[in-house]
């Protein structure tokens, strides 16, 4: 089956490890980084309750956040309760309600994240994320954090 491969003599089986095995380490090797959670540098809002689970939400901008600027949204759950949630959403609002054009969170349990667009004209009271849950039962729970400061 491999004869044509017997004018490299002793070395045959090495390079055929070789050559079939390399490209499945950097495969796995490729994927690692999404096996683990993704590191919050700058902004961390959280840990929170929100109904039976715990939430960190965080941002890589600074506080406090330019007007009409975009800010990405990573979020990250309890171990174990990604699964549980069914639709999951954010938004930016006041204190009293979310403004409900609310964005839904795309990726995996371990890189949810969004990209919010900050309110142009900031309420006095404030401008408020938003965190949206939906459980399998019906049940949503929501939670917010102050973000800016209104003048």
């Amino acid at each position: 089956m491999l004869r044509f491969l017997d004018f490299l003599g002793y070395w045959k089986w090495p390079n055929i490890l070789a050559i079939t095995l390399i490209p499945v380490l950097f495969f796995f090797l490729s994927w690692k980084p999404a096996l683990r959670p993704t590191h919050f540098d700058t902004t961390i809002l959280g840990p929170e309750q929100v109904g039976p689970w715990v939430v960190v939400v965080g941002t890589n901008a600074r506080q406090p956040f330019e007007p009409g600027a975009d800010v990405s949204w990573r979020i990250r759950f309890c171990s174990g309760c990604y699964e549980q949630i069914r639709a999951l959403q954010i938004a930016f609002g006041d204190a009293e309600r979310p403004v409900w054009s609310a964005t839904p969170l795309s990726g995996d349990p371990h890189r949810l994240s969004a990209t919010l667009r900050m309110p142009r004209a900031i309420p006095k009271k404030g401008s408020y994320l938003w965190l949206v849950l939906e459980a399998w039962n019906g049940q949503c729970y929501t939670i917010f954090w102050l973000v800016s400061r209104g003048s």
